[in-house]
């Protein structure tokens, strides 16, 4: 079965519907990663930690100066700025998938673009992670692969 073959099912508006949720679902990946990542506060503290000994050591005089409240003060901002940032980047998404489903074409051309740099980009992290839960990334790259394929298809059937 070709590539073609499998597009021409797909009309415009499934083709839209699928490219918006393929990529939406890369987005909530995206932002899981990043949360879950990021925003643990043992691996902060335990970063925290080492930062404070590297800083100590190098100016001896600061040794003690950093109070308790400033740690807990900078996971406080830390968490806010992240949670504010992957707000804004859903939000921004949400805006280009509502112009794409309107036809616009600069929406479009950053789904294509989107769509290859996801598609690869989770594709082969995901595969380079199989023995752990990463693994998983690979799923909406893949599919965001095979909307980078259908863009491709739709280019060459205009």
């Amino acid at each position: 079965m070709s590539l073609t073959n499998l597009y021409q099912h797909l009309n415009e508006k499934k083709f839209k519907i699928l490219t918006i949720s393929s990529a939406f679902l890369a987005d909530i990946t995206a932002v899981l990663y990043v949360y879950l990542l990021l925003l643990n506060e043992d691996r902060f503290n335990s970063t925290f930690a080492v930062s404070k000994k590297i800083i100590e050591s190098a100016n001896p005089k600061l040794k003690g100066m950093i109070d308790k409240n400033f740690i807990q003060e900078l996971w406080g901002v830390l968490l806010m700025t992240t949670l504010t940032m992957l707000a804004i980047y859903i939000v921004f998404h949400i805006i280009i998938y509502f112009l794409y489903f309107k036809g616009k074409k600069f929406a479009r051309g950053y789904l294509v673009f989107y769509a290859w740099c996801v598609g690869v980009f989770y594709t082969l992290y995901g595969l380079m992670n199989l023995s752990n839960a990463n693994v998983l990334i690979a799923i909406p790259g893949l599919l965001m692969l095979y909307v980078a394929l259908g863009f491709n298809q739709k280019m060459k059937a205009e």
